[in-house]
């Protein structure tokens, strides 16, 4: 079947190449929630032009609007598809219309001179070469580079690094683009904007013909229809084809649109539900399908919901993501409470197993219908597991358990003999229970490596303690009366292999001119367990949907009249139907009130009548219904109204809901509001509410899941198209608890809001928004619980006036959050590849975390440090600021005389950025983010940075002065316990060119290095310093230049009874020729004398005299770079170090660079 697909996907590529109108084709999707939204950087070609709505049928042309020539397209799409994506297909220009085009640069013009003719244009009398691919239509940029390393002390290791861009034509009919890179370390951007570039994509794209071949990393999108709903990030190869015209190939001539991928998927599909907390707006953990508390999530692929409503990512909007932590942390403009229901779906990186995958995308389109086949196909191959040793004990294990895969639990530990970068354990008896795993540091009994898995409170015999291990180490918990006392377990739960299926099959055919009817059936196939031949009975499933649609009369803004759409639907899902990834509403389940015991079919009937009118808006009735069986059977009656009336707006969005089954229920709730016109601003109200009462059947007490809340909104706004727009606004929230057969008031909050931006003048542009929240609660009906106050705040203001003089750029955030404890620890690499060296301070053999520092030297740097996050947060109030301020006297008075001229030569650049947490809640200094004491107990975490350099006669030739202040301090939370660094410095620079081949430098800075460690006390230090760094530069000839330094360090640490002091002198020469056009050669040598009568083997010696030794170090290094030709780059490097009493320390790298 493979080889079938191949060989009619390779026929349909060669055919598409035949013949195909020019331009550029383009097919993605885009968000219907953006209103304006550019879609090309080329102009479209107008007649290619299609835009289809969430249900595969092209949109309404009263919908959107589009400038061909700017590619520029704005929506006006009804509020119940905002939630949805639109399919946008197009051909391109290979030009854009709206900006200038010209064959000749008119800056090139210019006045002629003596004998010149009176039109001139330069020629250029030599083609520079370029790169290594060197062909006609095709632009490359990028390098390929392959190095070794090797020395005296370190193995010989091998580098390379190849990134290559190649886009433009192959032939006249055939584009290529391709992103090639050997980089074997996932590169995942920030999530911190709304558009984000994915920098770990790889893969060489052909097009042409209406044909696109895809190798590499691609994207597989929700194709047409309702089930199959998916969207994967895969890498491996994709073809698709789509005919212009009727296709002979096609019986009755119908248009093909078809596409087949066959892949590994990069990630695995995930939902999360997470219950907000009041006044905390992140970071809130994500985990995978099997509860994995680690994960890397794919970068893009996730989608937000709070209560319901589909959320933007970026700084600007309503959330950002720390992809690599699985973190998401929520806006000031998007405020978090208790409740808040997030929602949260996405793929991430899960790798037990490798998985393939495998889908086709068929649609036939006829003038009068569409056909439609979808197939998708993926699948853990259980004989290829990955990053773990499953034995034959385990297969039987989990080969047992069936579908009950919770069940598949195994012990987790291996005597792999005593390692000293490892946690290792001594197995012992203990109070009469065997198989006791205790911490050891003992080569002869530590022999037991173990893994711990998390089984909750008083579930497990296991607890984590503190300690300075490398590693997590964990404690056993003798039990009291026989009930465990700790946390976690030595065992392991096994991911079993699993496949899922799908297969759609589909059409849509017009009935009349104003009557369509769509059909679907899908079948499914589910197995959790590939490894057993149990519970095979509920693999498969199946459903099925149709619906009709008659549309009559035409409503468009050239037109303006109602037109009514009625909807007759119908869908059954079989209880053992299962899609890849969820295809109904968000929040089905609450809307639904659903809840099922068992497996069953669903029946879901469905009516709908929507009048729309292009100027006065749109009301919409639908009746629908849930039955599944004797569980449950619900029934909803739904009132949606957009309805413009002159200066009013009225909206409705009402719902009642009555079920019954195991427990019966009455649920209503609706959103209504008024907004009133009044010409340069806008007022209204909105009203909120939801009242769901669920009862036992046959019983008239409320049941403790039920719920009530009344939200009540006013707010004062001006229009959206103002320059300069604004929101003030008062919520108030009154929640409900049952009580009895009646709901009496739980809890009140109250909101207050104002949010201005500011963006009329480009020189002065600011914005800002607070919201401020009181929560008071009834003390009877949470006893447990507290009122609280919660303020979150954002400013940014941007300030450039006159001519430049003067430039402030201000951000400022605070915000309720929590701060997760972390622990690291350290993964030996190949030397040079790392940042860490390790110091056996104790020399007792074994990593312990205290004892590892910076690398100095790249031939030390063996070791990367990887941060664990953990589950334990401390409640927190977050402070964000940051400001760059520049004066620039010289912009006016560059040319003044006097005082003027005196004061112009002056400048200074400050820029400061603090970020940090503190516990108090509201406490007034938890909004000043000055305030930062890192003894300050209430003092969680800290990041703060300032630097203030003020220069005069920085732009002279001959002589300037530099004065720089820096601070720079960070304050953690580990496990544990806190650390803390902090640097303060004050720079002075002093240059005088006293020649055109001679100029004097001069360098001091003094100031201290703190280090504080609650848990590692040899840690602790106030290390004051004073340096002195003269120097002198001689321009022997254009491309010889020699420079004569000396250095001058006292360092002392304060703190402690040891009062250790270090005196170093240095001395040395550095030399630099330059050949043109053929590279360069750098030497340099430095002497080193240092005093320092004390222990060396300390951090606090490490400190100071950074893996040199007291007495005379020998310094040198030689690097020649050598350019074989404009594309080819030869690198030497040789470092190497004679510290006393040590064999000379050497280091070479060769390294060989081409350019595309």
């Amino acid at each position: 079947m493979k080889l079938s697909l191949t060989v009619i996907s390779i026929l349909i590529f060669l055919r598409a190449f035949s013949g195909e109108p020019p331009g550029m084709t383009r097919d993605f999707k885009i968000p219907a929630s953006q209103r304006v939204q550019q879609l090309d950087t080329l102009s479209i070609i107008a007649d290619s032009f299609f835009i289809f709505g969430p249900d595969g049928e092209p949109l309404n042309a009263a919908f959107y609007e589009i400038d061909f020539i700017t590619a520029r397209i704005q929506l006006r799409i009804p509020e119940f598809w905002l939630e949805d994506s639109l399919r946008v297909t197009y051909r391109a220009w290979p030009v854009n219309f709206s900006k200038p085009l010209f064959v000749r640069d008119t800056s090139l013009i210019r006045l002629p001179g003596p004998g010149e003719d009176p039109v001139s244009i330069p020629v250029r009398t030599t083609i520079p070469e370029q790169g290594l691919l060197r062909f006609e239509g095709l632009q490359s940029s990028g390098s390929i580079t392959r190095g070794l390393t090797l020395g005296n002390r370190q193995d010989a290791t091998l580098s390379s690094a190849m990134n290559l861009q190649l886009s433009g034509m192959l032939t006249e009919e055939i584009e290529i683009l391709a992103v090639i890179s050997d980089q074997n370390i996932p590169f995942q951007p920030e999530g911190t904007t709304q558009q984000i570039q994915d920098f770990d994509r790889v893969f060489i794209q052909l097009s042409g013909g209406g044909a696109q071949l895809t190798a590499g990393d691609f994207e597989i999108e929700k194709p047409s229809g309702h089930f199959l709903n998916i969207n994967r990030k895969a890498r491996g190869a994709s073809i698709s084809y789509a005919s212009a015209a009727e296709d002979s190939l096609i019986p009755g001539g119908g248009k093909l649109r078809t596409s087949v991928a066959g892949a590994i998927s990069r990630g695995k599909y995930a939902r999360n539900q997470i219950q907000g907390m009041e006044g905390n707006q992140g970071p809130y953990r994500l985990r995978g399908t099997e509860n994995e508390s680690f994960i890397i999530i794919l970068a893009g692929t996730e989608r937000v919901f709070v209560d319901g409503i589909l959320l933007t990512r970026g700084v600007e909007n309503d959330y950002i993501i720390d992809y690599n932590l699985a973190e998401i942390t929520f806006m000031p403009s998007r405020l978090i409470t208790r409740d808040s229901r997030i929602i949260v779906e996405f793929e991430y990186a899960e790798r037990n197993y490798a998985r393939s995958m495998l889908f086709t995308s068929n649609e036939v389109i006829y003038e009068k219908g569409t056909l439609r086949i979808n197939f998708f196909s993926e699948q853990d191959h259980r004989n290829q597991p990955l990053f773990q040793e499953i034995s034959d004990e385990r297969k039987a294990l989990m080969a047992s358990v069936g579908d009950s895969i919770h069940r598949a639990f195994d012990w987790n530990f291996d005597s792999t003999g005593f390692k000293n970068d490892r946690v290792m354990y001594r197995m012992t008896d203990t109070l009469g229970f065997d198989t006791v795993f205790v911490f050891s540091k003992d080569p002869e009994q530590a022999v037991y490596q173990v893994g711990f898995t998390f089984v909750g409170e008083g579930n497990g015999n296991y607890r984590q303690i503190s300690s300075s291990a490398n590693g997590r180490v964990y404690q056993w918990q003798a039990p009291l009366n026989g009930i465990p006392q700790g946390t976690h377990e030595p065992i392991i739960q096994l991911v079993t292999p699993k496949r899922q299926q799908l297969l759609s099959l589909g059409g849509d055919i017009r009935l009349t001119s104003q009557t369509r009817a769509n059909v679907e059936y899908a079948f499914s196939n589910r197995d959790l367990n590939l490894f057993s031949d149990l519970d095979k009975d509920n693999n498969p499933g199946h459903a099925f949907r149709l619906s009709v649609i008659d549309e009559r009369g035409q409503s468009t803004r050239e037109n303006p009249g109602w037109k009514y759409t009625t909807e007759f639907s119908y869908e059954l899902a079989g209880q053992n139907f299962n899609a890849p990834e969820r295809y109904r509403e968000v929040e089905f389940e609450r809307d639904w009130n659903l809840h099922t015991t068992s497996p069953t079919d669903e029946h879901l009937p469905g009516f709908s009548f929507t009048a729309r009118h292009a100027e006065r808006g749109m009301a919409r009735y639908r009746f629908q219904a849930v039955l599944a069986g004797n569980q449950y059977s619900g029934y909803m009656n739904r009132l949606n109204t957009h309805l413009h009336l002159g200066k009013n707006i009225l909206e409705y969005q009402g719902s009642l809901l009555n079920s019954e089954g195991f427990r019966k229920s009455d649920f209503y709730r609706h959103r209504a509001g008024y907004t009133r016109n009044l010409g340069f601003i806008n007022a209204g109200f909105i009203h909120l509410m939801e009242d769901n009462k669920i009862r036992p059947t046959r019983e008239d007490t409320l049941s403790l899941s039920s719920f009530s809340f009344e939200e009540r909104e006013i707010f004062i706004s001006n229009p959206d198209t103002s320059a300069n727009t604004y929101r003030v606004f008062y919520k108030q929230r009154i929640d409900r608890l049952p009580v009895g057969n009646i709901f009496e008031r739980g809890s009140m909050a109250h909101d207050y809001g104002l949010r201005y931006n500011a963006r009329r003048n480009p020189m002065h542009r600011y914005s800002f928004q607070f919201v401020y929240r009181e929560l008071e609660i009834e003390k009877e009906q949470f006893p447990g619980e507290q009122s609280e106050r919660a303020l979150n705040a954002r400013i940014d203001h941007f300030l450039r006036p006159g001519q430049g003089v003067f430039t402030s750029n201000i951000f400022y955030e605070a915000i309720s959050s929590m701060e997760r404890k972390r622990e690291y620890i350290y993964v030996e690499v190949p030397a040079g590849q790392g940042v860490y060296v390790w110091i056996d301070y104790n020399e007792n053999g074994i990593m312990e975390l205290d004892e590892f520092e910076i690398a100095p030297y790249p031939d030390e740097a063996n070791f990367i440090r990887v941060f664990v996050p953990t589950d334990d947060f401390i409640r927190t109030y977050s402070t964000a600021i940051s400001q760059s301020i520049n004066l620039e006297p010289a912009q006016i008075w560059r040319q003044a005389e006097g005082w003027r001229k005196f004061v112009s030569r002056f400048s200074n650049r400050l820029n400061y950025r603090i970020d940090k947490k503190n516990q108090g809640g509201l406490a007034p200094e938890n909004f000043n983010p000055f305030f930062t004491d890192i003894a300050d107990s209430l003092l969680i975490t800290l990041n703060a940075s300032v630097r203030n350099s003020l220069f005069f006669n920085r732009t002279s030739p001959l002589w300037s002065i530099e004065w720089t202040v820096m601070n720079n301090a960070t304050k953690s939370i580990l496990s544990n316990g806190f650390e803390s660094r902090d640097r303060r410095s004050q720079i002075w620079r002093a240059r005088w060119n006293v020649s055109r081949q001679v100029s004097l430098h001069m360098n001091t800075q003094h100031g201290n290095r703190i280090n504080e460690s609650e848990f590692f006390a040899r840690r602790n230090f106030n290390i004051r310093f004073y340096e002195l760094e003269p120097s002198l530069n001689l321009q022997a000839r254009q491309n010889l230049r020699f420079t004569f330094f000396y250095g001058f360090s006292n360092q002392e640490n304060t703190q402690g009874e040891t009062g250790e002091k270090a005196r170093i002198h240095k001395a040395g020469l550095e030399t630099r020729m330059s050949f043109p056009s053929r590279g360069n050669l750098q030497f340099r040598y430095q002497l080193s004398q240092i005093d320092y009568p004390f222990a060396e083997n300390t951090p606090v010696a490490f400190e100071m005299l950074q893996a040199l030794r007291p007495g005379s170090n020998n310094i040198w290094s030689i690097n020649w770079q050598h350019n074989i030709s404009s594309y080819l780059q030869l690198n030497l490097n040789y470092n190497g170090r004679k510290p006393p009493d040590v064999p000379a320390i050497h280091t070479g790298t060769v390294q060989l660079r081409a350019l595309f």
